[in-house]
């Protein structure tokens, strides 16, 4: 039989989702476990980081679209020269 990690290490994220699942409905304490090790990784993610990480990610496809990112559009734009007002 092969290492048990390099198995674990050639599955799909379909396929690692659907063995938790059914290792979790087989063994209440294994399900625990798996929920533990779950909730100790979610909270290692910090939301600003997350955030800011986003942020810069939807600015550089903005600039692919337009040539100019969304915060530098949403600038040029109000900077443009309006009518005088009456």
């Amino acid at each position: 039989m092969k290492d048990p990690r390099e198995i674990i290490d050639h599955l799909s994220p379909t396929d690692a989702l659907s063995i938790l699942r059914t290792l979790a409905d087989s063994d209440e304490g294994l399900a625990q476990r798996i929920a533990e090790v779950a909730m100790s990784r979610l909270s290692g993610v910090d939301p600003e980081e997350a955030t800011a990480v986003l942020y810069d990610e939807l600015d550089t496809l903005g600039s692919r679209r337009s040539g100019i990112g969304p915060v530098r559009r949403a600038t040029a734009t109000s900077n443009r020269a309006r009518p005088p007002t009456r």
